[in-house]
């Protein structure tokens, strides 16, 4: 999920100035990619063990009682391997999506910031509503814009790293909307044609319902697939609040600028 992350708030951007000719800035956002894999790497312990806490208690006590519907999946699908499976081909599918948006943002000759993501709706945009399952699909949106701003135009952004009204819909760029939904869709067809999965239809139908209103699981064990499908969206919501520990803009401005002033790599 780092590499996903870094990939789409600092790689894209770096790549982008390169081809225009903008090597010394290129290079510049290369040093900090760096230096936040660095720290990422730094802490990664203590954000897999608030990641797996955070999936661990969501839904406790409810019908989305995490420990149900692991054991009831774990009954399901035929043990922990095939759980694991599951949610490992859920993570890629999903990673593959949330990388899109800033593909698609980079892959522009001329960026245009002012019409790709914003609060309010305009003409021309795309309503991705403010449910929590969508959280990542809203940071995705979000986090390409977010520091393009701060790269190219100095725009602060604090830890607001994806999506400054938590709760709240953002409206969206048609192409980044295109490029989110075509790469689910790809990759959830590439996982049904090339995967052993089990319940691998069932599962591709739970991926690409990410922006149904009207889905509802009935029962114990409809809850545990989606549940399970669900997992890496779960583990990506938490990873992206714990984000701003190494991709926050005091730790850049702070911490990893000075840090390269003074190596010389600024």
């Amino acid at each position: 999920m780092h590499n996903a992350l870094s990939a789409t708030a600092l790689g894209g951007l770096a790549t982008w100035l390169e081809r225009q000719q903008r090597s010394k800035e290129g290079a510049r956002v290369r040093a900090i990619e760096g230096a936040a894999n660095q720290r990422f790497g730094e802490i990664e312990d203590a954000l897999a063990t608030y990641t797996v806490n955070y999936v661990a208690n969501i839904g406790k006590g409810t019908e989305w009682d995490p420990d149900s519907l692991t054991a009831t999946a774990l009954q399901m699908l035929g043990g922990e391997a095939a759980v694991t499976r599951v949610v490992a081909a859920s993570r890629d599918v999903r990673l593959a999506a949330f990388k899109a948006p800033s593909v698609a943002f980079y892959r522009q000759l001329q960026v245009d910031p002012t019409s790709w993501a914003e609060d309010n709706a305009n003409p021309g945009l795309v309503e991705i509503k403010g449910n929590s399952q969508l959280f990542p699909v809203r940071a995705s949106m979000r986090i390409p814009l977010t520091f393009y701003r701060f790269m190219i135009e100095g725009t602060a952004y604090g830890n607001a790293l994806a999506q400054p009204r938590p709760g709240m819909p953002i409206f969206v760029a048609p192409l980044a909307n295109q490029a989110y939904r075509e790469t689910l869709m790809q990759a959830t067809a590439d996982l049904v044609t090339n995967s052993r999965l089990p319940l691998k239809e069932t599962f591709s139908t739970l991926l690409t319902e990410e922006f149904s209103d009207s889905k509802s699981p009935s029962d114990n064990a409809e809850r545990a697939m989606a549940y399970v499908s669900a997992i890496p969206n779960i583990c990506l919501s938490a990873f992206l609040a714990a984000a701003p520990g190494y991709l926050g803009q005091d730790v850049i401005e702070k911490r990893y600028i000075p840090n390269l002033r003074d190596a010389g790599k600024w």
